[in-house]
């Protein structure tokens, strides 16, 4: 037993520790471990065992995989697949965007299943099953898919349009005295919602920090149930999060206080950045920071279902939009959703600001359908513009 373990383990150290950033070593990773323990679990049958096997998961406060997570990688190649329009024999090849990982997926039980489902289609004709009456008794299917569009913007289909595209451009925000000496580059990528990124605004020791602190603390992120009030893990929702108080670090105020120069918000109703933790408000979100801290090598885009936006993780950027109009009405256009990664990892950081305490900075107009042209627009001459270069915003 304890060969087949240590076979089983050497052929998971041969891969290099970056190569499960592909998705098909991810889960042979996974179904190789989820698998091997589970039979290892079951040879070993007394007590003694049992509580050894437990002492080593407290040691080193692992735990390995089973079968859920198993489920759960396999439902992940699924989305994959269905986002990106993979195919499935690419796939069973191990081959996912021309990159072969030479090793080919398969199962010993697909031969069976093949030899099977002829001798099934053969005893239902033997025994007088008519295919078109089968056919006949099949009630019609309106197969509309809600996700098409989702999809069709992971895979930077069906964008906004050229002349969208046309009116938008870069700024420098100096609109606060210490940005005269040190602006920030945004990049405006739609108007009405307005959606900005903000370039180069987190530093690559800041990310190598908040992911120290909170890589001991990540969770699986939960959905809440509102009629029951109650919090369980989702099998399409496969992030993980930490919440982290600002008093842990001196760089999560530090980035607060940025984040302050850049919306023009007042953070003292901040909720969580889903890395790091300001107070807890009551209120509705009216904006939200997004900030990338990884660049996936494919996928992983944010986008607005709503307004066919998409906006492309990059390190050391954020993501910015406000989530109400400023008549306090939630703005609906603003709907969004993360794409899966399909190569790489992707780790972002939010900041939820809630409406309490941001009547004077983002005040409602006379007019209510007016919306801003601009971060911190109160009515003021735009900023000077640059040409729109996305996906970077360079002097100029």
């Amino acid at each position: 037993m304890a060969n087949k373990y240590l076979k089983e383990e050497s052929e998971l150290f041969e891969l290099e520790p970056k190569s499960v950033l592909n998705p098909l070593n991810a889960f042979r990773v996974i179904k190789k471990l989820a698998k091997t323990w589970e039979e290892i679990s079951k040879e070993i049958q007394s007590d003694l065992a049992e509580n050894y096997l437990k002492n080593i998961s407290n040691q080193r406060e692992t735990r390995f995989p089973n079968e859920d997570d198993l489920n759960g990688a396999i439902q992940g190649l699924l989305r994959l697949q269905d986002t990106y329009k993979l195919k499935t024999k690419d796939l069973a090849n191990g081959i996912v965007e021309d990159i072969n990982i030479n090793k080919q997926m398969d199962d010993p039980l697909y031969p069976n299943a093949t030899n099977n489902s002829k001798l099934y289609e053969q005893e239902l004709l033997a025994n007088g099953v008519n295919e078109e009456d089968f056919r006949s008794n099949i009630p019609p299917l309106n197969n509309t898919r809600m996700s098409s569009g989702y999809e069709e913007l992971c895979r930077g289909e069906n964008e906004i349009s050229i002349t969208e595209i046309s009116k938008l451009y870069c700024y420098y925000k100096m609109d606060r005295p210490f940005l005269r000496l040190a602006p920030i580059k945004v990049e405006i990528i739609r108007f009405e919602p307005l959606a900005v990124i903000f370039r180069n605004v987190i530093y690559d020791e800041e990310i190598e920090i908040m992911q120290n602190i909170s890589l001991p603390k990540l969770q699986r992120s939960l959905l809440i149930n509102y009629s029951t009030g109650v919090s369980s893990p989702s099998r399409y929702r496969v992030s993980k999060n930490a919440w982290i108080s600002v008093k842990i670090h001196p760089i999560v105020k530090q980035i607060a206080k940025r984040l302050k120069l850049m919306t023009n918000l007042n953070l003292k109703s901040a909720e969580p950045l889903q890395d790091s933790n300001f107070t807890m408000e009551t209120g509705d979100r009216i904006a939200t920071v997004l900030f990338y801290l990884s660049t996936p090598k494919k996928g992983g885009y944010t986008v607005f279902t709503d307004i066919k936006t998409v906006a492309k993780p990059t390190k050391n950027d954020a993501l910015f939009w406000y989530n109400m109009l400023r008549s306090v009405d939630i703005d609906w256009r603003t709907r969004h959703a993360a794409c899966p990664v399909l190569l790489g990892d992707k780790w972002a950081m939010n900041c939820f600001i809630h409406e309490k305490s941001e009547e004077f900075v983002r005040p409602c107009g006379l007019d209510p359908s007016i919306e801003e042209r601009y971060v911190g627009d109160l009515g003021g001459p735009e900023p000077r513009k640059y040409p729109n270069i996305s996906p970077y915003c360079n002097e100029g």
